[in-house]
């Protein structure tokens, strides 16, 4: 059973969770196992975010045919790395388990899950995930936290004109009636983390606030998963079948 971790000063739209130890431990270990095999710091499990990018260009810059040469291609060679959730199944069930805790509903879009290693002194610059390509929310779990001081980190962008464009695209993907600029509480807040921390990110915490992991002073290991929107799955769905049936 997943219980939710208070928080004394969380910003608007983030809600927190923890995985029972045993489920954390068996997806770090698997992560662990994943990462080493391959020799890498991150991984993608379901669909891939450059893959899905590139899928897109394919239909502006070829003809069906050729393009399902490229696009085996770029599988082979570029997007080898993005691995089917079904070779995790430790992973997978604590995604399940999470989302089910925070009650996310189904959803339409493919599940795209990024698995992280940081090394001492690795980073992670701000951003907010593409609110265009995926849904809201924005999930995430710690599975091994960094230096006591380490931690994912929030903020509102600096100017007004950030802020009102972070609106904007939060329009633009559906959602309004966000709290007001007065009414948000505050402008940064640093997550502080332990062993199978679980994140939501909704509303402002998904599309007001960026989000970074600040040089860490310890190894730190993370997994995120978010689902793509249904518009932007409805144009992948386009250019796979015109692949298929050109």
């Amino acid at each position: 059973m997943l219980l939710p971790t208070p928080s004394r000063a969380a910003i608007p739209g983030l809600r927190f969770g923890h995985l029972p130890q045993q489920v954390a431990t068996a997806a770090l270990c698997e992560l662990k196992i994943g990462l080493r095999q391959r020799s890498a710091s991150t991984l993608e499990l379901g669909v891939g975010f450059a893959a899905m990018k590139a899928l897109q260009k394919l239909r502006s810059k070829a003809c069906p045919k050729r393009a399902r040469k490229v696009w085996a291609a770029w599988c082979r060679q570029r997007f080898q790395d993005v691995r089917p959730l079904s070779e995790f199944p430790a992973c997978h069930h604590a995604i399940e388990m999470a989302s089910a805790h925070f009650g996310v509903p189904k959803q339409l879009g493919e599940l795209n899950v990024i698995l992280r290693s940081y090394d001492k002194g690795d980073w992670l610059g701000r951003h907010v995930d593409d609110v265009r390509m995926f849904a809201e929310p924005v999930l995430a779990t710690i599975l091994k936290p960094g230096g006591q001081r380490d931690g994912l980190c929030f903020s509102l962008p600096q100017s007004s004109q950030g802020l009102a464009a972070a609106r904007a695209d939060a329009e633009a993907a559906g959602i309004d009636e966000l709290l007001g600029d007065d009414a948000l509480p505050l402008e940064s807040y640093q997550v502080s983390e332990s062993d199978g921390s679980l994140l939501c990110l909704e509303r402002e915490a998904r599309f007001l606030y960026g989000h970074e992991v600040p040089a860490t002073r310890a190894p730190r290991i993370s997994m995120t998963w978010r689902w793509l929107h249904p518009r932007y799955q409805e144009e992948v769905d386009e250019v796979r079948a015109w692949m298929e049936n050109g």
